[in-house]
C-alpha cells in the first residue's frame, strides 16, 4: 500500500490507511479478522477468533502495572457503505480512497468508516506501542455492530474478566453518553398478489438528493425520508385522479415496482415508485410536481437539494393488483417513521424513534398462480424501533404490529439489543472528566444520545458470564473524535481531533487504577 497520509508521530493513521484498503462492508469482516489475527501473530500477542468473525487480541501490563485490574477497549470492524449516486464503486473489492482537505479526513465518492475504524485504529496502535501504559488489556474488536450488534450477541463472554468498558465508537469529541438506546430492527413483509402488466402509460417517479443520515444520529433533525415522499407523492396523485374521474382510489393507478433506501439503520437518500394510470399526463406531472413543491417548502432547512425526477418507462411484465396496489400504498403511507418524543436536554435528541430505512417489492414468478396470468409477491420495509427505556420501545412495537394487522403485514424481527446508563459517580467516569478538564480546562459534556451500539449487549454478557452471584459494577465510558454526517458519502472526521483523543485515551489508560 502507497501511503496517502502523513503518518509521521501518528501511528493510529497508518491503521487506519491500513483498515481502509480492507473491505470490511458489515457481514463482510472476514478479511478484516483475518488481518487482525496475522496483527497479533507478528507481534506475539495472544488473541482469539470465532465464526462470525469477532477477534479479541490481549496485551500484557506494562511494567508496573501488573497488578491492576484489566481493561477492555472495544471497537467495531464492519463500517455502512454508502457511495453517491451513479457511482460504480464496489465495496466488496475496492479499498476505500482516503484523502485529507482543509484539517479533514474523507473519502473519494464514499462513505469513509470513520465509524468504526478510529476505534479499532487506536486499538492496533495502543497494541503495536512497546511503550504505552496501561493495565492488563483486552481489545475486543466485534462484527456487525451496524446491523444489530450481531457480534456482540455471539461471543463468549468467558473469553474477558475486564469489568472497565473504553468503548471507541462515538462522533463528538470531549462526550461520553449518558444514555445508550434499546434497538428492535428487522423488517415488515406484506404479502402481494401481482398480474399481467396492463397496456398504457408507465412513470418512472424518483425522489432524489435528499440529505439521509444515522437512523439514530440524525434522525431528530428534521430531515426528510426519501421513500416517505415517493409514497406521499403516489398517494396524492391516486387522490386526486379518484376525485377528478369519480372512480375508487384503488382503480385510479397501479403500482409495478417501489424501492428505496439501502439500509433500515439509515434514512433513505432516495427511492423510486413505477406506476401506471389511465389519467391524463398532464394531471399526473402537475400533483407530482405540486408534491415537489411541498417538499421543498416543507424541508427547505434540512433538505436543500432534494428533487423529484418523472420520466415515461416502458411497460414492464407484471404489476401488483388494484387491491394488492391499495395495501401497499396505504401501509407505507401509515407507517410511521421519525422521532416518537424527545429527551429534556438542550440538543434534539429524540426519546424513541421509528425509521423506515429501505423498501423493495419481490415477485415470486415460481410460485402463485404465475400459469394464470398471476403470481404471488411481497413488499420488504426495512425498519428499527428504538428509544432510550426498554418498555416504551417495546409499546411502539405492540403499536407497529396493530397498524400492520389489517393490511396482512408481518414484522420479520432480526435482532434486539439493550442500551444501558452511564452513572456518573463510576471511577472511571470521574477519570475521563478530571483527564478532559485538565487537558483542555472544559467540562466533559455528558450526552444524551438516541444511538445504540455495542456495549449493553457487551455488559449483559459479561454479567451472564459471571454467574448469578455476581453483584458488582461494570463500568463504561465512550472516547472519540469529531465525525461529520457518518453513513454517508459525505463522512469527514476532524484530524486534529483524531490526535487529541487518541491522547486522552493514552492518558486515560496510564492513569487507571
Amino acid at each position: 500500500m502507497n501511503p496517502v497520509l502523513d503518518h509521521a508521530n501518528r501511528p493510529y493513521l497508518k491503521f487506519f490507511e491500513e483498515i481502509c484498503a480492507i473491505p470490511h462492508e458489515s457481514f463482510h469482516e472476514k478479511a478484516i479478522s483475518e488481518y487482525l489475527v496475522n496483527f497479533a501473530r507478528e507481534r506475539g500477542l495472544r488473541y482469539y477468533t470465532d465464526a462470525v468473525w469477532n477477534v479479541v487480541i490481549w496485551k500484557p501490563a506494562s511494567p508496573g502495572c501488573e497488578d491492576l485490574p484489566p481493561v477492555m477497549l472495544q471497537a467495531h470492524t464492519d463500517m455502512v457503505c454508502e457511495k453517491e449516486p451513479g457511482s460504480d464503486f464496489d465495496f466488496d473489492t475496492d479499498p476505500i480512497r482516503v484523502y485529507e482537505e482543509a484539517g479533514w479526513l474523507k473519502a473519494r465518492g464514499t462513505s469513509l468508516g470513520a465509524d468504526d475504524g478510529y476505534g479499532v485504529a487506536y486499538m492496533l496502535a495502543i497494541l503495536d506501542d512497546p511503550d504505552a501504559v496501561h493495565p492488563p488489556l483486552e481489545c475486543f474488536f466485534s462484527v456487525q455492530e451496524e446491523v444489530g450488534i450481531g457480534g456482540p450477541r455471539h461471543m463468549d463472554y468467558s473469553q474477558f474478566s475486564a469489568r472497565r468498558i473504553i468503548n471507541l465508537d462515538g462522533v463528538e469529541e470531549g462526550s461520553t453518553n449518558l444514555l445508550q438506546t434499546t434497538v428492535i430492527g428487522g423488517e415488515w413483509e406484506l404479502p402481494l398478489e401481482y398480474e399481467t402488466a396492463p397496456k398504457g402509460i408507465y412513470y418512472l417517479l424518483r425522489t432524489e438528493n435528499f440529505s439521509a443520515g444515522h437512523a439514530s444520529v440524525d434522525i431528530g433533525l428534521g430531515r426528510g425520508n426519501a421513500i416517505k415522499w415517493a409514497v406521499r407523492a403516489v398517494k396524492t396523485l391516486q387522490k386526486k385522479i379518484a376525485e377528478t374521474e369519480g372512480c375508487a382510489p384503488a382503480e385510479a393507478l397501479r403500482i409495478a415496482d417501489l424501492s428505496g433506501g439501502t439500509l433500515r439503520n439509515n434514512i433513505p437518500r432516495s427511492a423510486a415508485i413505477l406506476f401506471t394510470t389511465e389519467a391524463d399526463p398532464a394531471l399526473v406531472r402537475d400533483v407530482i410536481f405540486e408534491t415537489e413543491r411541498q417538499a421543498l417548502a416543507e424541508q427547505a432547512a434540512y433538505d436543500p437539494d432534494l428533487a423529484f425526477f418523472l420520466e415515461a418507462k416502458a411497460a414492464p411484465d407484471a404489476v401488483l393488483t388494484a387491491e394488492s396496489s391499495r395495501r401497499a400504498l396505504d401501509f407505507l403511507f401509515l407507517l410511521p417513521s421519525g422521532p416518537e418524543s424527545m429527551l429534556p436536554c438542550e440538543r434534539r435528541v429524540p426519546k424513541a424513534s421509528r425509521n423506515l430505512g429501505n423498501v423493495r417489492c419481490e415477485m415470486d414468478l415460481c410460485g402463485g398462480c404465475a400459469a394464470a396470468g398471476r403470481a404471488e409477491g411481497v413488499l420488504r420495509a426495512g425498519y428499527l424501533f428504538r428509544g432510550a427505556y426498554k418498555a416504551q420501545v417495546e409499546s411502539l412495537f405492540e403499536e407497529g404490529k396493530l397498524l400492520a394487522e389489517p393490511f396482512g403485514a408481518v414484522y420479520d424481527e432480526e435482532y434486539r439489543y439493550s442500551g444501558y446508563n452511564l452513572n456518573e459517580d463510576w471511577p472511571l467516569v470521574k477519570l475521563w472528566k478530571d483527564v478532559y478538564k485538565e487537558a483542555t480546562g472544559k467540562d466533559l459534556y455528558m450526552k444524551y444520545t438516541h444511538g445504540g451500539n455495542d456495549v449493553g449487549t457487551i455488559m449483559e454478557g459479561l454479567r451472564k458470564a459471571a454467574g448469578p452471584d455476581f453483584c458488582g459494577t461494570i463500568e463504561a465510558i465512550g472516547v472519540s473524535p469529531d465525525i461529520l454526517h457518518v453513513h454517508t458519502p459525505q463522512e469527514a472526521m476532524d484530524l486534529a481531533s483524531f490526535e487529541r483523543t487518541y491522547g486522552y485515551l493514552t492518558t486515560i489508560l496510564k492513569r487507571l487504577k
